[in-house]
């Protein structure tokens, strides 16, 4: 009853926001690429602006949901974000517990970022949930359809690759079948190609620049951010123009730590996954707030409770300002993106720092999960 109880607040404070709401700039932007789909295609939407980055199965929902409503689109577009966030509930608690399902439900990360923001990234969060899921019951060939499902949301779950193919490839020692990678790689490889082939043969170019050679808007995270400020402008520029070839290195230099220091158990590969996802939002160029969802679920896997709670409550309360600023004060109703003070530039460092305490802290702890014989079996009591 608690539990039911507990989801259930979940879920009303989620529809409150949705329903006294508009979203942030992002929901107007995903309202205009949902009319560029329904009138053109999704294909023909990516010629409509450049600013079009959805890949194009996030394309092929939002023309479904504007199909059936065009006046109420940004609602029903942020209604799918709460029930994906439903889903990924059910997900953490076959994976974890209740406190790690618990902890992300009740987030004022995921509420704030899937009923008020306005964009996709807590269905993006729920396919790669999903993906892992289905590795924990022994079934590749549909865990390689959710990541690639995954992808076809937003295009970073494909920097998860390498982390799955290492820990496949560890456990074909030992699992009663050693064609789980090969069965993985084909499903994950076909669905991608299924998602892109038709679009990228209609749109080119446009869809590879949109979508691929996207890296993100804004100067006001990270290293770009302090470099500005400290008057480099010059060393931002650099930063910025090289940023690819840092994540790049970033992805390849995880997963070979992945690879050597574990045992690559499913609850390594969890906490591992949102160790990639934070370390690319930490090194990342452009930024948005909305990116911040991306490790929240992965994460407390390796951390300790009282770790986990402290990052949702910075990124929490860093996400409450930007989005009051944004707004105008309180209460919230429309959230103007672009509108970024130096005061609001310096509180996201704290959150930047403290994404990247997490993220190293999680490399500390992930040593300590020990190896598990059943996939899915949890053998350290001292994390979520």
């Amino acid at each position: 009853m608690k539990l039911a109880a507990l989801v259930a607040a979940g879920i009303a404070i989620r529809l409150a926001i949705l329903a006294t709401t508009f979203g942030t700039t992002d929901a107007a932007l995903v309202t205009a690429w949902a009319r560029f789909a329904t009138e053109h295609g999704v294909a023909g939407a990516y010629a409509q602006h450049t600013w079009v980055n959805h890949p194009p199965l996030s394309l092929a929902l939002m023309q479904g949901l504007y199909g059936i409503s065009a006046k109420h689109f940004a609602d029903l577009f942020r209604l799918q974000q709460v029930l994906a966030d439903c889903v990924s509930f059910a997900c953490l608690l076959a994976l974890g517990s209740r406190r790690v399902a618990l902890l992300y439900f009740l987030s004022p990360v995921a509420i704030f970022i899937s009923a008020f923001h306005g964009n996709s990234d807590a269905t993006m969060v729920m396919f790669v949930l999903l993906a892992l899921v289905l590795l924990q019951r022994e079934q590749p060939f549909a865990a390689g359809i959710a990541l690639g499902a995954a992808i076809g949301i937003k295009i970073v779950p494909l920097l998860l690759m390498p982390l799955v193919v290492a820990y496949l490839w560890k456990r074909a020692a030992t699992a009663p079948s050693k064609q789980a990678l090969f069965q993985f790689a084909l499903s994950f490889a076909i669905t991608a190609g299924l998602m892109f082939a038709i679009p990228l043969s209609a749109a080119g170019t446009t869809l590879v620049s949109n979508v691929f050679g996207y890296r993100g808007v804004g100067t006001w995270w990270g290293f770009v951010s302090m470099a500005i400020l400290g008057h480099a402008a010059r060393a931002a520029e650099l930063y910025i123009a090289a940023n690819t070839f840092v994540e790049l290195a970033l992805v390849a230099a995880l997963a070979w730590w992945f690879w050597r220091r574990t045992e690559a158990s499913l609850q390594q590969l969890i906490a591992m996954c949102g160790v990639m996802l934070g370390a690319v939002i930490v090194l990342g160029a452009g930024f948005g707030v909305q990116y911040l969802i991306w490790p929240v679920a992965f994460l407390p896997f390796a951390l300790r409770t009282r770790e986990a709670v402290a990052l949702h409550a910075v990124l929490g309360v860093f996400l409450a300002i930007v989005y009051t600023h944004w707004s105008g004060g309180l209460p919230w109703s429309y959230a103007n993106a672009l509108n970024v003070t130096t005061n609001i530039v310096m509180i996201g460092w704290v959150a930047w720092a403290a994404l990247a305490a997490a993220c190293v802290r999680t490399m500390g702890q992930i040593g300590r999960i020990g190896p598990i014989g059943q996939i899915g079996q949890r053998q350290n009591p001292e994390v979520l």
